[in-house]
């Protein structure tokens, strides 16, 4: 009885000191819940952006890294985005439109939160009226107002020297070294072997354009600040040098073989970190990266599509989740400065018609493209959004851009006709009509309709590939106001085979399972190239129809180098990289011995050869040597077949 009396007497002590304990956990935690103080987006408020948002906040200890979650629900409980070790006070992010979003900031390591507070993200805006300086300005100092063609003419923008790299991309300074000579990374480049005696001049030339890719066309940018990676163009184009992107789209189809020597991918960050605050890339650079202004400031969207090509080769997932936000910002641009109302986009450049095929099927390859983007980066929201996306370009071409009369896809004029026949009985039909097959959203019914005229000798397919206009063209549509005769000297992409409309229709007949007709344009468009280098030395920018002669600007490796390089380990050797899958498809065609070294494709290097036959009934007799494990679909032609490809030495008979 005395000690549960002296326990008693001591109880009031006991409570006091856990009600001081209590106030002062609680103080502590007020104090860590005041120390986070977000700013914007306002709480309960609606941006002015849909597909992108900048969130701010303050610290009162301004210390430390933060976690950051996004949620499409106030409980936070499936977040959209978990940024963790944000060492910044702001954090940019890509967002799907015309959603509610919760966000909170913790501090790391503590209790201090910020949160969570809403906001929305609007419908996309179309700004069909908006001034110039608001679609492409300002300029940055040093810009290249170049007026090159009558019809794209602007006049030169306002300078602002305050300006910034590219809030939107993580690379703010150049931190590459000099780009190698191919002496030095030879031995890490693919090696094609290929016997018979017409083999040399394609082999020569296949090591010749490797050999500009990386030696001319690819080197250290002037000291301008305004590059970050090593530069990718032809050093003396008009004067100061210059890179499109349209021409690095094209590229980089031969590019990503070489990513066991070096990353040719980052060429494209030097447009990326020039992206204005408004999401603008403008199309082409000079020899510093400064912006250069000729013809029209943008082309078509290319960077989606080229990113997600270099990730069939390369495999490289961390290089996907980088450069999403600032491809997410340049399609909400075009969403709202480069399309109508009616839904349709359009290119500042590549013309033929008031509602352009190419620019809206390039438009679709780029929501495709990101939806695939966004699957690899764990954004699900975003792939659904942009697979909706590509689904509603998709019709609007199918339902608008289709000549049911000559069986191809066209742009539209004011007066309601299609650009293949602008005039009753005048045809006019380029290649890069066929971008909608290319872009896979044609019915089999129309594709199959399509290519047939793309494989005809009387039409589009010639002596040296695929032709820009086919040969029952009589006008040549220059722009969306006028027509000029085709044979016209003025114009350009009329008698000439280019790589841009070759990429276009091998792509397409890829697409649609034409992949043994696709050896013939290719392999026409690589012997036509190799002719030409052995009697000049050199690969120039095009070639002409109907001889084995280059012509426009000499050592255009550039866009040259697709046909010598991607036409023979592509099509003429049969060689199909899915490194995310890590399989590798080799369709054999060949009866020489033919094959590949060194071919790199997600971390793993093989070689593989497939000895001579004397008739395509015949098995065929490979040697796999590969440092990796892949699945190595073999397509004979009468048949195929999965083989388990295991690091070491494989050998395999197959067909017959």
């Amino acid at each position: 009885m005395i000690q549960l009396e002296a326990i008693w007497r001591e109880v009031p002590a006991l409570i006091l000191i856990a009600v001081v304990i209590s106030l002062r956990a609680s103080t502590v935690y007020a104090e860590a819940a005041e120390r986070i103080e977000l700013v914007s987006p306002v709480s309960g408020g609606t941006i002015n952006t849909p597909l992108t948002a900048t969130l701010e906040w303050k610290d009162h200890r301004d210390e430390g890294s933060y976690l950051v979650v996004i949620a499409a629900d106030k409980e936070l409980k499936e977040p959209v985005i978990h940024a963790r070790k944000v060492k910044e006070r702001r954090l940019r992010v890509a967002l799907c439109p015309e959603t509610d979003y919760w966000w909170q900031v913790t501090a790391a390591g503590e209790k201090a939160k910020g949160g969570p507070w809403c906001f929305r993200t609007p419908k996309p805006e179309i700004r069909e009226d908006a001034s110039a300086m608001e679609r492409f300005g300002p300029a940055r100092p040093g810009s290249r107002f170049a007026l090159a063609h009558e019809p794209y003419i602007m006049e030169p923008l306002p300078e602002d020297p305050n300006v910034p790299l590219s809030p939107w991309f993580y690379k703010k300074a150049y931190d590459m070294a000099p780009p190698p000579k191919l002496a030095a990374i030879r031995d890490r480049l693919p090696a094609p072997i290929l016997d018979g005696e017409h083999s040399k001049a394609l082999l020569d030339t296949y090591w010749y354009c490797w050999q500009v890719a990386f030696e001319t066309w690819l080197y250290v940018p002037e000291a301008t600040g305004l590059a970050v990676s090593n530069f990718c163009g032809c050093p003396d184009w008009s004067g100061w040098g210059g890179g499109v992107d349209y021409d690095m789209a094209v590229i980089m189809q031969y590019a990503r073989y070489s990513g066991a020597a070096y990353p040719y991918i980052s060429i494209l960050d030097n447009y990326y970190c020039r992206m204005h605050e408004n999401g603008l890339i403008h199309k082409e650079g000079d020899n510093g990266n400064r912006e250069v202004w000729s013809s029209a400031p943008t082309m078509v969207s290319v960077f989606a599509w080229t990113e997600w090509e270099n990730y069939l080769v390369t495999g490289d997932r961390d290089r996907l989740r980088k450069v999403l936000l600032p491809l997410v910002k340049y399609y909400e641009w075009t969403q709202r400065y480069q399309r109508r109302a009616d839904g349709s986009y359009y290119s500042d450049q590549i013309v033929h018609g008031d509602w352009g095929v190419a620019a809206n099927a390039w438009q679709a390859m780029s929501a495709k493209s990101l939806s695939r983007i966004a699957e690899v980066a764990g954004r699900p929201d975003l792939r659904a959004y942009f697979e909706h996306e590509y689904d509603t370009i998709a019709a609007l071409v199918n339902g608008r851009l289709w000549d049911e009369k000559n069986g191809l896809y066209g742009s539209l004029f004011k007066n309601g006709r299609l650009s293949t026949e602008p005039e009753p009985g005048k045809l006019h039909k380029y290649a890069l009509f066929f971008t909608p097959l290319m872009a896979g959203f044609a019915p089999p019914d129309r594709a199959e309709r399509a290519i047939k005229q793309l494989l005809d000798p009387a039409l589009f397919l010639g002596k040296n590939g695929i032709l820009s206009l086919s040969l029952d063209s009589s006008l040549y549509v220059m722009d969306r106001e006028y027509c000029v005769p085709a044979d016209d000297p003025k114009f350009r992409f009329r008698h000439e085979v280019w790589s841009p409309t070759m990429l276009v229709a091998l792509k397409a007949l890829q697409n649609y399972a034409h992949h043994d007709a696709a050896i013939i344009p290719a392999e026409r468009y690589a012997r036509g190239f190799a002719e030409t280098y052995k009697r000049t030395g050199d690969v120039s920018e095009f070639l002409w129809v109907d001889k084995f002669e280059a012509g426009g600007h000499p050592q255009f490796v550039g866009w040259s180098g697709y046909g010598p390089i991607c036409g023979l380990i592509e099509f003429i050797l049969g060689f199909e990289v899915d490194a995310p899958q890590k399989k590798l498809t080799w369709r054999i065609r060949r009866l020489e011995r033919h094959g590949i070294e060194r071919l790199w494709f997600g971390g793993i290097t093989a070689s593989l050869v497939c000895e001579a036959r004397s008739s395509a009934e015949d098995p065929c007799r490979i040697t796999v040597d590969s440092d990796g494990d892949f699945d190595l679909v073999v397509d004979w032609g009468a048949g195929a077949k999965t083989y388990k490809i295991e690091p070491g030495y494989t050998t395999l008979t197959t067909g017959g």
